[in-house]
């Protein structure tokens, strides 16, 4: 079972270098490019930070602590771009998704999502349902055309993995009403 925090009492975040290179690097580009880096071709990938310039390259993703440390780098570079490069808790929205599930802010949604995992719940089916409860997701997964929602929700690059986990939960879900 996916879980919103980790064992340390901090919120499960992913750390996204593209994102916070959109949001704050392209206008500090020498700043970023000392502290981060990704694969221009696929920038979803190769994400690595160091604390100084002239330390080691690391994994961000290697786990939960090199995510917050990446995380926290950031943070002291412009608190506000790095919060809305990150995904947040178990459903993993990103930060800057926070207008759509109705926070004021990414600091707003930031504090929820780190107070309860009922916050990031609400978050998700907010997410999902869009600003008018009528969004593309919510009509693909009334249909349980879980291909096109994967694609809608998670991008192009994680649909058909997160696509096969819908379906595997839907068919738990299912044998749990038959007993």
């Amino acid at each position: 079972t996916r879980r919103g925090f980790d064992s340390d009492g901090r919120m499960l975040i992913r750390f996204e270098n593209q994102i916070f290179f959109d949001k704050w690097g392209q206008a500090n580009v020498g700043k970023f490019n000392r502290h981060f880096r990704f694969d221009l071709d696929r920038p979803w990938q190769s994400h690595q930070w160091r604390p100084t310039p002239d330390a080691t390259w690391r994994e961000v993703h290697e786990d939960h602590n090199s995510e917050w440390q990446a995380f926290t780098l950031a943070q002291s570079l412009d608190d506000t771009a790095a919060k809305l490069a990150i995904a947040m808790g178990a459903p993993q929205i990103m930060g800057f998704n926070y207008p759509v599930i109705g926070h004021l802010s990414v600091d707003q949604m930031f504090a929820d999502f780190s107070t309860s995992e009922q916050h990031q719940i609400i978050g998700f089916f907010d997410l999902i349902g869009g600003l008018t409860a009528d969004s593309r997701q919510l009509d693909a997964l009334r249909r349980q055309d879980f291909d096109s929602f994967a694609a809608l929700q998670y991008g192009g690059q994680q649909a058909a993995r997160q696509a096969n986990n819908l379906r595997r939960l839907l068919a738990a879900f299912q044998a749990l009403q038959e007993k």
